[in-house]
């Protein structure tokens, strides 16, 4: 008999009855067992923990001392480790930087496999590229849609985002050339139209003058890349610096923040507009920020045999 999910203080929405798992068509068939899991929806993980796994799917999570294997499955003891929900980066980049450096040039679908293969060991399962990608992507994209099982992180992509003429961040190494630059209403209504014919899953805008050495996108040109695209089901994220650029975009329809506002505090009148078009902060890249300093000298993380392979 298993335990129920209340008594098991494990999310109902987390468990099928094994008596269901056994009754369906089990097909292939992966069982985890002797793992501690966590969940994200329990305060306490659960030790000594099993999966039952058919045809790629969680099936059933709840105490190995409940599961019934049934026979001819795989079975994986994991004892001394944990299982969690995959990690999902909402905001990087693929494909452009081989070693330490940053070139359109590096954009092969070996570079980017090199960069889902690491995703993947750290448990990243899902990621969001930016809008510095190329069509090679769309066709790797649509080989995982196709077999609906990828054997590395699934891809999403905005494709190329959008600057202004000369703008951030055609100003960094690598990047000229990668944005689309628009200067006008008709090319922002061309390029968006041609995303939409690729099917991108978002639209990506850069609102940034790096600190003022490099042209800002100008604002009506950002309005029109948000309505356009709306024309065309597309949401739209926009890299931001400055809490008047949110403000603005947030007011023009911007669906989310791809960046934290840096240049001071939030206010409420950003959040309370977010609230009101339902925008979100898409992903607030701390990480970002803090490698400004993390690496302003070699740090000791780089020495690290788990951190080490992904530099």
């Amino acid at each position: 008999m298993i335990e129920s999910p209340k008594a098991m203080n494990i999310r109902p929405s987390l468990i099928l009855s094994l008596s269901l798992c056994l009754s369906a068509a089990w097909g292939e068939t992966t069982i985890l067992r002797n793992f501690t899991l966590i969940d994200g929806a329990n305060p306490q993980p659960l030790a000594n923990a099993a999966m039952v796994i058919v045809n790629g799917r969680i099936r059933w999570v709840g105490p190995a001392a409940s599961l019934k294997p049934r026979p001819g499955s795989t079975v994986l003891k994991l004892d001394g480790k944990y299982v969690m929900p995959g990690i999902i980066n909402l905001h990087g980049h693929l494909g452009n930087t081989v070693e330490l450096t940053q070139d359109s040039k590096n954009y092969t679908r070996e570079s980017v496999e090199s960069n889902l293969r690491i995703y993947t060991s750290y448990g990243v399962t899902t990621m969001c590229s930016m809008g510095s990608d190329q069509r090679v992507l769309l066709d790797m994209r649509a080989e995982q849609r196709r077999t609906g099982r990828p054997s590395m992180t699934r891809i999403y992509t905005a494709l190329r985002g959008f600057t202004g003429v000369g703008g951030y961040p055609t100003t960094a190494q690598g990047m000229k050339g990668v944005p689309f630059e628009v200067a006008t209403a008709a090319e922002v209504k061309r390029d968006v139209s041609e995303l939409a014919g690729e099917k991108v899953d978002l639209v990506k805008i850069w609102v940034e003058d790096h600190l003022g050495k490099d042209k800002k996108i100008p604002a009506d040109l950002s309005k029109d890349i948000i309505q356009d695209a709306k024309k065309y089901h597309l949401k739209v994220a926009a890299h931001v610096f400055y809490l008047d650029d949110a403000k603005m975009l947030i007011d023009a329809g911007l669906y989310g923040l791809a960046h934290s506002v840096r240049d001071k505090p939030v206010d409420d009148q950003l959040i309370q507009s977010m609230k009101q078009h339902k925008a979100w902060q898409a992903a607030a890249t701390l990480t970002r920020e803090a490698s400004t300093f993390a690496y302003a000298k070699p740090s000791p993380m780089l020495n690290d045999p788990f951190f080490a392979p992904a530099v």
